[in-house]
């Protein structure tokens, strides 16, 4: 069999016409293509040819340049190339600002979106692999403290909103923000919800949140009656928040819910956390939610203090 040279090898890539005589070719055997290119590619290593080349191929085909490199690779024909194979690949892959599809797999069923365990950077996940059971690690990612301070500001805004229309949450903790495709942060989950001004005949004795995030007046039974949330409440569970943006964990991490319920009785906060780049938490923010997470309600900044206070502390940050 008699090849092309490595010059038109790589003008597959770049050539109109030969990249559409490639397409119609992989339609009918795309393995024997891929094959095909291996044994192409090799010929230009092995005449010392430049494939740097390839870095310039168009916007359209650099995915497939990446994935054929991709399979370059792993073959054993162009194994004593493998080094320049992987260089170039790395380069293409950061220009096109693409990864090789063989890194994407679909066929991946969670057992549970809970991790099965986790480090300082990734969670681990047990899931099934077309049949197989495997372990699947998420890296976490890593937010800014600029984005940190936004997303306090904005549940603060929400928060305040709120409160001006008469409304408590009633559940306000992490799991219950969302963030939007714009990063923009939303009060979600309104199950326990009332109206500030209703009587307290509305509010049941079946209702309440979680321990990690709720005031202590909102756990404390000794009179024998189920405290109704407040705007006080609201303000104290998001503090919390502010604590788990901080340390990506919520409140009291290593503490079972009875555990948690005792710190509140004796009013033991949580420790200064750090934010996410190693920083020490600035000393008002950590003054504010030591403020909010006071065992006497009225002792607690209002939403719209909380909400003027992230944005100097927003604004301070910027500039």
């Amino acid at each position: 069999m008699t090849l092309p040279s490595c010059e038109s090898t790589l003008g597959t890539l770049f050539s109109r016409q030969a990249y559409s005589d490639h397409v119609k070719h992989c339609a009918r055997d795309c393995t024997t293509f891929s094959q095909d290119f291996v044994v192409r590619l090799k010929l230009c290593l092995e005449g010392s040819e430049d494939i740097n080349s390839l870095l310039n191929v168009s916007v359209t085909r650099a995915q497939h340049a990446i994935d054929l490199l991709d399979e370059a690779l792993l073959s054993q024909q162009a194994k004593a190339y493998k080094v320049k194979i992987h260089r170039i690949l790395v380069k293409l892959a950061r220009k096109s600002k693409k990864s090789p599809n063989s890194l994407f797999k679909s066929a991946i069923h969670f057992q549970s979106m809970q991790p099965i365990t986790g480090g300082g950077f990734a969670d681990i996940f047990d899931a099934d692999l077309d049949g197989v059971k495997v372990a699947i690690k998420r890296l976490r990612s890593f937010i800014t403290e600029s984005w940190i301070f936004r997303w306090m500001h904005q549940s603060a805004s929400g928060l305040q909103y709120l409160h001006e229309e008469g409304v408590i949450h009633g559940d306000l903790r992490g799991p219950n923000m969302l963030i939007d495709s714009d990063y923009k942060l939303m009060l979600t989950d309104f199950g326990l919800s009332v109206f500030s001004e209703c009587t307290s005949h509305a509010y049941g004795s079946k209702r309440g949140g979680n321990p990690r995030w709720i005031a202590p007046e909102l756990v404390d039974t000794s009179s024998g009656k189920f405290q109704r949330p407040t705007k006080a409440t609201d303000v104290f569970s998001l503090s919390r928040t502010y604590l788990e943006l901080c340390t990506g964990k919520p409140p009291y991490p290593e503490l079972s819910s009875p555990q948690v319920c005792f710190k509140l009785w004796t009013n033991e906060h949580p420790e200064r956390p750090s934010l996410p780049g190693g920083e020490e938490l600035q000393e008002s923010l950590w003054l504010m939610m030591q403020q909010c997470w006071s065992p006497n309600p009225l002792e607690r900044p209002s939403a719209l203090q909380l909400m003027e206070f992230t944005k100097e502390l927003l604004s301070s940050h910027r500039s």
